[in-house]
């Protein structure tokens, strides 16, 4: 079914300017930028921090900064899946600042030439204690304006930033600040941008590229230089005690997946299988003998004339016509597999996906009716020791269907 787009653009121009804004981005939290450690490069094992310290983990960068009075019994524990933990408590009578962020830098890119950035994370045991607590993915945009940039999804007893909305997003409230004190740079004015849940959630997925296009379109600068995308906990003022634990974390960027199912894939940058067919280094292929990987269906390369996300029933995408398709860079230990798509036909009708691995058309699934379900299907593809591409088609569309596409789940088989 050929989709009917009508396009209504409402051009918000308010600006909400915070003079003087004593929240952590403008005040005690910028200085963690501005401590000169020494990186840390712990390739292939857990660490624990307790003092400001930044370093590198299976390909995750990390980061701990407290103030230097204010914040007793801090601590960190960054896992070597991107998975992490933290603590801390805030001293009476202070403004003690701590923050725990784990993520990825990309120096000099911006979110275009990174490619599609998604965020999918739990946060179990999770208790943010009261007064100035929240839970963000968070990053830097080095351009003009200099950008600090908060991705809000949880918080304690303060609803940052305290300003009024400019407007909402896909569940988000909007705003733009601005602010004068140390930022990445030095000390000054910079502008912070703002999405900031309606309701705060513990767990999901967060579309951060669709984000990045929204405050772009309503205020620009998005197109600089991509400092990171990390995912933080902080914590300000007296009586912000806290503890988070970060039992599930995956960052897809581009073709490259961190995280997951404790599991790091990060295909070659030509996006062609290495010359020895070995999977690139510090690689732990999740389609392995055990392994299971689950790539979101927004996290894809989209193709075709129609294809695009949706926001319900589900985060995913819609494939509206033959031909559209999503597809993604994956490396096999192994040249037998499962392969499992959730989705739906949009209505009653049977809507019909295509696997196809390196080119090849393996099999074919079906979905009948609007009920979301798990399709499977088990192939041989003889791709093993290879990083290739696996793509979900839409074929035989009758101009009757679209179908909806959530994730795509790939396991071992025997």
């Amino acid at each position: 079914m050929k989709k009917n787009v009508k396009m209504f653009f409402v051009v918000l121009t308010t600006l909400v300017i915070v003079a003087g804004l004593t929240f952590a981005g403008c005040d005690n939290f910028a200085n963690d930028l501005l401590v000169n450690d020494a990186a840390d490069a712990d390739n292939a094992r857990n660490v624990t921090v307790t003092s400001n310290r930044t370093g590198t983990t299976n390909g995750w960068d990390w980061e701990y900064w407290q103030s230097s009075s204010g914040v007793r019994n801090g601590t960190m524990t960054v896992n070597n899946n991107g998975t992490f933990s933290a603590r801390w408590e805030a001293s009476a009578g202070t403004r003690g600042n701590f923050l725990a962020r784990v993520g990825k830098r990309f120096n000099n890119q911006n979110h275009s030439q990174v490619g599609q950035i998604t965020v999918t994370y739990t946060a179990s045991n999770f208790n943010p204690g009261n007064r100035n607590n929240y839970l963000s993915v968070y990053g830097w945009v080095m351009g003009s304006p200099l950008i600090e940039y908060y991705i809000v999804e949880s918080w304690g007893d303060y609803r940052p930033p305290g300003a009024s909305s400019a407007g909402t997003f896909n569940g988000y409230d909007l705003y733009r600040t601005t602010v004068n004190g140390p930022h990445v740079q030095g000390s000054g004015n910079f502008t912070q941008y703002w999405a900031v849940r309606q309701s705060k959630r513990t767990s999901g997925t967060i579309d951060v590229s669709a984000i990045f296009n929204e405050w772009n379109r309503r205020w620009g600068g998005m197109n600089s230089n991509l400092r990171e995308v990390m995912l933080k906990v902080e914590g300000w003022e007296a009586g912000s005690n806290g503890t988070y634990n970060i039992t599930a974390y995956t960052l897809r960027y581009g073709n490259t997946t961190l995280g997951g199912s404790g599991s790091t894939t990060t295909p070659p940058a030509n996006n062609n299988p290495p010359a020895n067919n070995n999977p690139p280094a510090n690689n732990n292929p999740p389609a392995s003998n055990n392994g299971v990987t689950t790539v979101t269906a927004q996290s894809m390369s989209k193709g075709g004339q129609y294809t695009g996300n949706i926001s319900s029933p589900f985060n995913g995408v819609r494939l509206y016509a033959n031909d559209d398709r999503i597809s993604y860079n994956q490396y096999f230990a192994n040249n037998r597999h499962t392969f499992t798509v959730r989705g739906r036909s949009t209505n009653n009708n049977t809507a019909q996906v295509q696997l196809r691995v390196n080119g090849s058309a393996v099999g074919t699934l079906s979905f009948a009716g609007t009920t979301v379900r798990d399709q499977s299907i088990t192939v041989s593809h003889n791709q093993g020791g290879r990083t290739v591409s696996v793509e979900l088609r839409c074929i035989n569309d009758n101009n009757t269907w679209d179908v909806d596409i959530q994730h795509l789940e790939i396991r071992a088989a025997n």
